[in-house]
């Protein structure tokens, strides 16, 4: 289809077989390009033929009437969309109706947060699809930039969707646990990536593209399609305050778990003052800590535990009644959660696995409702 020039060009995919594949051993074939039959221009409308004559270039030695190059650039400026139409059957409306949208966006900054459990993997960008009608099947694209535009064989980046089914207004989240998950993607290297997800009527299903690695900055272009009526806009964070405070496991403090040796009392530990009952999510994040003689970087099972005290001090015994969030140890640079907690004060306790394991963490509390953290100071001997 030609939308650049006011008209539109169709033909058979036999047709479009040929044009794109032009002799492999021509020597004058110009790099880059994509080759045309001549006669296939005099189907052109009157704009499109006088730009695509400005731009094409015709072989050395042969009949201008023959064939043409053009560059890709401009063969994609002109030629960028395939449309698929369903040719059997009919609708309950008499005729099958496609609705059809596209988000462009970027991967920028914090923005470009990488894949489930890096630090930042809920600053990528993020959308909200709602349907109408019950069981909607609605595909869903995911695109980065063709490789070919900017000269390079191949893509350097894998990138993926997650679509997370949720009830929470259409607002999003600053956190998301694995269990949320609707459909987790397979990282690719590949131009597009697609899946179909069957969507129940006025539930928020996010949608958040992003790359397997953290970091990668570059634009993104998400299409949507269904038979039917649906509705997506993009997702600004909800209206919650992070509290954030940096921490270690190092020397006395690399405690380890509870059911390890008694010295798990003198891990860090935060007293959490809360104010007014909500909920409150945790995000722990631990900093890769590069092994000695094997040259790579090391994540520790990391776990989260929070107990209901009276004045918020150390805790010293493990006491199941007043225990409100256990995490489970796990591997990851960053483990999410979130529990309801009443007015009172509280002590969340960070850990690894094992007595002795050292490394920085970053621990968040997010919450609509008002509340403190602090460092607790005091070491059991």
């Amino acid at each position: 289809r030609n939308d650049a020039a006011g008209g539109a060009v169709s033909w058979g995919m036999g047709s479009l077989s040929a044009a794109l594949n032009a002799p492999e051993d021509r020597p004058d074939r110009p790099p880059g390009s994509v080759w045309l039959d001549a006669a296939w221009f005099d189907k052109l409308p009157d704009a499109a033929y006088k730009y695509m004559l400005t731009h094409c270039v015709v072989d050395p030695g042969a009949d201008p009437a023959d064939y043409r190059w053009v560059t890709f650039e401009v063969f994609a400026t002109f030629f960028n969309k395939v449309y698929i139409a369903r040719t059997e059957g009919r609708s309950r409306h008499g005729k099958y109706s496609l609705q059809r949208e596209q988000r462009v966006g970027r991967w920028l900054g914090r923005g470009a947060g990488g894949r489930l459990h890096c630090q930042y993997f809920t600053e990528n960008p993020c959308f909200c699809l709602r349907v109408k009608e019950k069981n909607t099947p609605v595909l869903v694209q995911l695109s980065q930039p063709d490789c070919r535009l900017q000269r390079r064989d191949g893509y350097a980046h894998a990138i993926g969707l997650y679509i997370v089914k949720s009830m929470d207004g259409g607002r999003k989240k600053r956190y998301w646990k694995k269990d949320h998950s609707l459909v987790a993607p397979k990282f690719v290297e590949y131009r597009d990536v697609a899946t179909e997800v069957l969507c129940q009527p006025y539930t928020n299903y996010f949608l958040i593209p992003c790359t397997a690695a953290p970091g990668v900055e570059m634009p993104f272009m998400l299409t949507l399609m269904s038979q039917f009526n649906f509705a997506v806009s993009e997702v600004t964070s909800q209206r919650e305050v992070e509290l954030k405070i940096k921490g270690a496991w190092k020397g006395r403090t690399a405690g380890g778990r509870v059911s390890g040796q008694p010295v798990w009392r003198n891990n860090p530990q935060y007293r959490l003052t809360v104010s007014e009952p909500g909920v409150f999510g945790f995000i722990l994040h631990q900093k890769p800590v590069r092994r000695e003689g094997r040259g790579d970087d090391h994540l520790y099972y990391i776990s989260l535990s929070i107990y209901k005290t009276e004045t918020g001090g150390r805790v010293v015994e493990h006491d199941k009644e007043a225990l409100q969030l256990d995490l489970e140890f796990q591997p990851f640079g960053s483990i999410f959660s979130e529990c309801a907690l009443e007015v009172g004060t509280y002590t969340v306790v960070p850990m690894t696995w094992e007595h002795g394991e050292e490394g920085d963490f970053e621990l968040s509390v997010i919450s609509a409702a008002p509340a403190h953290i602090a460092h607790i100071n005091t070491l059991v001997s």
